[in-house]
């Protein structure tokens, strides 16, 4: 039983120490208003995860993938929580230890929101050229998962992206 109250303590206390960044740009949905059109493109993959205490997978079976489309304020956001290299596709990146203040709700009815089936894939169809960040969680009980997140470009009519988001 102390274990378990000191692990909570520690849990909460490493929480409260997180540093709460704002987000300087503002919220313009105009610069994304082009991802809201239909286009031809699918992106598909899947995600999952090693658990490094018994060697199993987890996948993100059940839960969210948000297709963000990239815009200063996005950009600015992303930055602060994953730390991403510019030009990084195909690489996965995991958030910081950081806080962030909150976003206007629009910044997140823009987002387009699939669910992970059963095997852990997912799929985005009609999705116009351009420039997104692609995020799966992956959780497999209480507060212990990982949220994943790679770069995506969509630079052609009719293209066809094959994800693996992976730690």
């Amino acid at each position: 039983m102390n274990i378990i109250l000191l692990s909570v303590g520690l849990f909460i206390s490493s929480c409260a120490g997180l540093k709460t960044y704002d987000v300087k740009k503002k919220y313009d949905s105009s610069q994304i208003a082009w991802s809201k059109s239909k286009g031809t493109s699918v992106i598909s993959g899947e995600a999952f995860l090693l658990k490094k205490l018994d060697g199993s997978i987890v996948t993100c079976a059940g839960q969210n993938v948000m297709l963000t489309a990239r815009s200063d304020y996005s950009n600015e956001r992303f930055a602060i929580l994953y730390g991403f290299e510019e030009d990084a596709y195909g690489k996965t990146f995991t958030p910081k230890p950081v806080q962030l203040s909150g976003a206007p709700s629009e910044y997140f009815s823009d987002k387009k929101i699939k669910k992970c089936n059963s095997k852990g894939e997912f799929s985005f169809t009609q999705v116009p050229n351009g420039k997104y960040f692609l995020e799966a969680r992956v959780w497999w009980g209480g507060d212990l998962g990982e949220t994943l997140m790679q770069l995506i470009d969509i630079n052609k009519e009719n293209q066809t992206v094959k994800v693996q988001l992976n730690q």
